[in-house]
């Protein structure tokens, strides 16, 4: 089975050291699901593990418009 991931330049605090960890890519299998990060020592985080929950939802817009007749 194939993974599905998001490619995103996103940020999260770790819930332990407040540190802003960054992410390019996620797992994201379903619309909602779960997935451990280490919060990074290199950037001066605390380097435990905490779960970051993805929310996969997207925005649709309708529009209408008249159709004009050329007469």
């Amino acid at each position: 089975m194939a993974n599905n991931y998001v490619f995103a330049d996103r940020h999260v605090k770790c819930p332990y050291c407040g540190i802003t960890n960054r992410f390019y890519k996620i797992e994201a299998k379903t619309g909602r699901d779960h997935q451990f990060i280490n919060c990074d020592e290199e950037e001066g985080g605390c380097g435990r593990k905490f779960v970051l929950q993805t929310d996969l939802s997207v925005k649709l817009e309708l529009s209408a418009y008249i159709i004009k007749s050329e007469e």
